[in-house]
């Protein structure tokens, strides 16, 4: 698996990328952006019912040289992807499963990395105080889902009530 293989009804629009400084702020004036002419769809369908729900994502953790505080870590949150339908019985994925997005996510770093050599490497940056930015050395995925809470207040409530 070269890719975390992202569900049939999540589509890819557009790959913005620019430099950030240890403000947390962008440096380039004009971000680098490409805008996909046709969205380029996941390519997992989900069997019938399996579908994960919205609000639910898959983090991966960045990790850096720093064990703790600013700069040490930062997160990716992936939407539903096949990876997502190995949850057990006890309400978390497969060990085997969390290692593949975290190998996934993990793949695009070294490709990032890879193709702007020119311009700087992926990185957790911090504003706080004097500001920090370190480049990622690791991937970690864990094996319980998170709950996205801008995803879930974004869904609108449809209550259907029943008389007792």
């Amino acid at each position: 698996m070269t890719g975390p293989g992202f569900q049939s009804d999540h589509k890819l629009v557009s790959i913005k990328l620019n430099r950030i400084g240890t403000d947390g702020r962008y440096v380039d004036s004009v971000a680098r952006e490409h805008i996909y002419p046709t969205p380029v769809a996941g390519g997992y369908s989900a069997a019938l019912g399996a579908k994960v729900a919205p609000q639910l994502a898959q983090v991966v953790t960045l990790r850096t040289r720093l064990e703790r505080g600013r700069g040490s870590k930062g997160r990716i949150y992936l939407p539903g992807n096949i990876t997502m339908d190995s949850v057990q019985t006890d309400g978390r994925l497969t060990a085997a499963n969390a290692l593949l997005s975290a190998q996934a996510v993990r793949s695009l770093i070294v490709s990032l990395n890879s193709n702007y050599t020119l311009i700087g490497r992926v990185g957790v940056a911090s504003n706080a105080g004097a500001g920090k930015f370190e480049h990622v050395t690791a991937t970690a995925c864990g094996r319980v889902l998170d709950t996205m809470r801008s995803r879930r207040s974004s869904l609108a409530e449809d209550y259907q009530e029943v008389v007792v």
